[in-house]
């Protein structure tokens, strides 16, 4: 009688095992991740213009990388994102991000043209355009610049022979246009 006891406990454990195994996800299961790529200006976008990768790795955040060019020479830019309202047509958004945030460009004069890093942090949104999934990328943020910046502006504003025409801010505004690459829908 313990043999058969013991038959009838692994078949019930097996059975309801089974039965847990076979449900159906929940629909509200988190969607899957997406990736974005598009053109944009700005220093998200790796430079004065350039392109931007972005993947979203769970609902609210999401980390990016972008390319692009300064009169200088090539840019790049890495960082981070979180989404205030990620499943609205509009959401707010806070970024961070380290790269390329000051060049200087002396038209004739090689040796102080160059590129710097440093980290920057700012504020946008993402406006959702369309069916596919497609975006809309605005925002605005403050660089820390870097001390050989700084110590090089400085330079080139005492070279007699060069006529500076504005002087940098550490503001810069981004723009861009970001297309859905990626998409699944969640589970049903």
């Amino acid at each position: 009688m313990n043999k058969i006891t013991c038959f009838i406990t692994a078949g019930l454990i097996c059975l309801i095992a089974g039965t847990a195994t076979a449900q159906e996800p929940t629909p509200t299961s988190p969607a899957s991740p997406k990736l974005y790529i598009g053109p944009g200006i700005g220093i998200t976008y790796g430079g004065i213009a350039g392109i931007k990768a972005e993947y979203v790795f769970v609902k609210h955040f999401s980390a990016f990388a972008g390319a692009g060019y300064y009169m200088s020479g090539l840019g790049y830019t890495f960082g981070a994102t979180a989404k205030l309202l990620p499943t609205r047509r509009f959401s707010p958004l806070i970024y961070a991000m380290y790269g390329s945030n000051a060049a200087i460009y002396v038209d004739g004069v090689r040796q102080y043209n160059k590129i710097y890093a440093g980290p920057s942090a700012g504020i946008g949104a993402d406006l959702k355009v369309g069916r596919g999934g497609n975006k809309l990328f605005f925002g605005i943020q403050y660089g820390i610049w870097h001390p050989d910046f700084k110590k090089d502006w400085e330079t080139v504003k005492q070279h007699p022979g060069i006529e500076l025409y504005n002087e940098p801010i550490p503001v810069g505004f981004n723009f861009g246009f970001n297309f859905a690459i990626k998409s699944s829908k969640s589970s049903r």
